[in-house]
């Protein structure tokens, strides 16, 4: 869970990796052609179903498949990185040579990502260009958009007292989580939302 541009993507395929565990990203899923999204029932469905395997990572932020999700996770992954951080990383991610903060760390350029879509496989997103004011600012603003969802996130996290719950608040720290997770990997029984 986190805002645009905090890194979930990135990490969620990460995790994945060092876990060796099955990963849905809610966008590519819940995008159907032609910007259709899929209606709540078809997202909290699809999200069960997948969340049905002994262990998995689901990567989003659809308040619609919420519940659905939190019931069936044991720990959550919450990337609460700052706005303005969020709001570079998009605006680098649209931009084909301008690197994000992550990307400077590791030396790799962020390719073009505006908004989602599903597309033929699942390791390759459609992605349109263009970046609206609108889209920056649900990211930047807390009274609507990302500012909405994230409390009604934290309200549903607080529902759950069971859930184990891992905030990070900057990159350098997700990253060490995530190397630590692939040298326990062979240990480590972990599914998260």
């Amino acid at each position: 869970m986190g805002n645009s541009g905090s890194g979930k993507s990135v990490t969620a395929k990460s995790l994945a990796a060092a876990l060796n565990v099955p990963l849905m990203h809610m966008d590519k899923r819940f995008w159907k052609p032609d910007f259709k999204k899929m209606s709540g029932d078809e997202m909290r469905n699809s999200a069960a179903e997948f969340a049905s395997q002994p262990h998995w990572i689901i990567e989003g932020k659809w308040p619609q498949a919420f519940d659905t999700v939190l019931d069936s996770a044991d720990t959550v992954v919450f990337l609460d990185i700052s706005r303005p951080k969020c709001v570079f990383n998009v605006l680098a991610r649209r931009l084909p040579l301008l690197p994000s903060e992550r990307a400077q760390r590791t030396s790799r350029l962020s390719l073009a990502w505006p908004f989602r879509v599903a597309a033929a496989n699942d390791t390759d997103p459609v992605y349109p260009s263009g970046v609206s004011f609108r889209f920056l600012s649900v990211v930047f603003n807390t009274s609507v958009g990302y500012g909405v969802v994230k409390r009604d996130f934290e309200q549903k996290l607080v529902q759950r007292p069971q859930l184990n719950v891992l905030r990070f608040s900057d990159f350098n720290s997700v990253d060490r989580f995530i190397s630590v997770q692939g040298s326990n990997a062979p240990d480590l029984t972990l599914s998260h939302a």
